[in-house]
């Protein structure tokens, strides 16, 4: 006859598990990064001294519609929240400051962005206010994250050919 044991001696895989993709998503920031390019090419014809034809600003406006509203929560999100724990842990002040700068910065923008995808730049000042906020933190956020991402960043191959990294022979 077996006895049936009284207790739990393991523990279930699946937190362990998603701890695991949790810490390795910190990491992970090709994705998040290429998305924030998008939106930012996406996002400069919709400046109105850009002065893009009104084609390209139609594509460019649902393009960056559509990633603010699909792109950001599921792929930039996510990293933003697994990478939020390096903010604490790092020894590194540059990367502490920029991030937390940028942390700023993303809230800015979404808030905003969010107003602006779903009420839009009626011509009040509400509206104008969300207008700025969103363009200067979107200006600010760009050279920070290129700063902070600089070592890892998905164009570091276009810095190397441009000469802003140094080669090991």
């Amino acid at each position: 006859m077996t006895t049936l044991p009284t207790r739990l001696t393991s523990r279930s895989p699946l937190p362990e598990a998603a701890a695991g993709y949790w810490w390795r998503l910190a990491y992970r920031h090709r994705a998040a990064e290429w998305t924030l390019y998008a939106l930012l090419l996406t996002g400069l014809p919709l400046v109105a001294w850009w002065a893009a034809d009104w084609p390209l600003q139609r594509w460019s406006l649902a393009l960056h519609g559509l990633l603010g509203m699909f792109g950001a929560p599921l792929v930039v999100a996510p990293f933003w929240l697994a990478h939020r724990r390096l903010l604490q842990t790092s020894r590194k002040a540059l990367l502490r400051v920029t991030g937390r700068l940028m942390e700023i910065l993303l809230l800015i923008i979404a808030v905003s962005g969010f107003y602006l995808v779903w009420w839009g730049n009626r011509g009040d000042t509400l509206g104008a206010v969300m207008h700025w906020a969103h363009l200067i933190a979107t200006l600010t956020f760009a050279p920070l994250l290129l700063r902070h991402a600089f070592r890892w960043s998905v164009l570091r191959p276009l810095w190397r050919r441009l000469g802003w990294l140094r080669t090991t022979p």
